[in-house]
């Protein structure tokens, strides 16, 4: 074998014909049963190497290299061989899984922070869709940072599959995903159920078109879609993963990355705006936390509403637009009902008192015009529209729906 890799020619076995001289005389000749064993495997073991090999020019098809480069490597003993008798004639063929092995590692990749910001989530919501069979993840080559990668024509299936199944984006279709989102904070979110869901059919979502990341351009039917079980199928972190970037746990905590950067120093300490974070560290903060964003985006109120709303109720104070979470939903129990209530509906908000108050602001133009707040609508059942009436009494206007 070593004589006919170092042969010079692309062909030939290297001692000029004298190993199938060698096959033939043992063929016409009495030999041992062990040795005629012996002979005759080899000679099959030869004849049926085109079925587990390739030739030069498959393997490099294959790899997208040159025949020339491959036989260095297999003279070199970077690839293994396999030896071929086709005729009268032996010669050296590529092993398939050695090549199937090499073309994996010259596959195109695309690390998980990179195919993050094209679909627009977090990259534990990468990892959750190849555990999910979504993706395929791609071997680290020698030498390089064992962070995960997966093989760029499975991200644009994923991408072409996404596009496909949904129709563009129409008047039944008014709740952007993002936004929905908001209120799922305290830890991962579900973007990998949600996304296996738009494939197979049990989610419908529609396909905004724009410049925008595929998630931003995403949208559903209504808000109460959000109490379906996949909305629940949070994904845990990976053990693998030693560290998060920062936008994973501005997404954890319903953050923006641009809001993020106003709490980093806070939460984090100095550092960069590419600062990693060890995952244990990213829940505690996550789960010990509630944002603005979060209780606006549950009670569905404007964020300085919610902001003012926490500060009357007197939930702990962590920083501006960061209050304690389990002071939060111990003070204002309306922020679970978005997610409890099967019709998405709030509960009737109870009168105001010293100790719990329930209030919403609005601007008035001069005109008289206003905008009835989301939480005030949805207690008198205004999701869809309707009339108010204005009651003036001794206590001040008293509003109630006009039946």
């Amino acid at each position: 074998m070593d004589r006919i890799n170092r042969y010079s020619s692309g062909r030939g076995d290297g001692n000029f014909g004298a190993s199938h001289r060698f096959l033939l005389k043992c063929r016409r000749r009495e030999l041992s049963p062990a040795l005629r064993k012996l002979i005759d495997d080899f000679n099959d073991n030869c004849r049926s190497a085109p079925h587990r090999a390739l030739t030069g020019q498959q393997a490099a098809n294959l790899v997208g290299s040159r025949v020339s480069t491959l036989v260095q490597m297999r003279r070199a003993g970077e690839l293994k061989s396999v030896l071929c008798l086709e005729g009268h004639r032996f010669h050296v063929l590529f092993d398939r899984a050695s090549i199937e092995q090499l073309a994996d590692r010259f596959k195109p990749r695309i690390r998980r922070e990179r195919l993050a910001a094209r679909l627009g989530v977090p990259t534990y919501a990468v990892r959750d869709l190849v555990n999910r069979g979504l993706l395929h993840t791609a071997p680290v080559p020698p030498g390089r940072t064992r962070r995960l990668s997966v093989f760029a024509d499975s991200a644009e299936a994923l991408l072409t599959a996404l596009s496909e199944k949904m129709p563009a984006r129409n008047s039944d279709y008014p709740v952007k995903l993002t936004k929905l989102m908001y209120c799922l904070g305290g830890g991962p979110k579900p973007w990998g159920a949600v996304i296996a869901a738009i494939l197979d059919g049990t989610l419908d979502a529609a396909l905004e078109t724009g410049p925008h990341r595929l998630v931003e351009r995403l949208f559903l039917r209504s808000a109460k879609l959000i109490t379906l079980p996949l909305f629940s199928d949070c994904p845990e972190l990976d053990p693998r993963d030693t560290s998060i970037p920062k936008a994973d746990l501005a997404d954890m905590m319903s953050l923006s990355r641009t809001n993020f950067s106003r709490y980093s120093e806070y939460l984090l300490g100095p550092g960069g705006h590419f600062l990693d974070i060890c995952p244990q560290k990213a829940l505690s903060i996550a789960k010990a936390m509630i944002s603005t964003t979060e209780i606006a985006a549950r009670l569905q109120i404007h964020h300085t509403d919610a902001f003012r709303s926490a500060m009357q109720r007197g939930v702990a104070v962590m920083s501006e637009g960061l209050f304690d979470r389990a002071s939060a939903f111990a003070l204002m129990p309306e922020l679970d009902d978005i997610l409890r209530d099967a019709c998405g509906r709030m509960v009737q908000p109870t009168c105001a008192t010293k100790d719990s108050r329930r209030l919403s602001f609005a601007s008035v133009s001069p005109d008289g015009r206003f905008k009835m707040p989301k939480l005030i609508a949805r207690s008198l059942d205004l999701d869809d529209g309707g009339r108010i009436l204005f009651e003036i009494c001794d206590a001040g206007v008293l509003v109630r729906r006009a039946e």
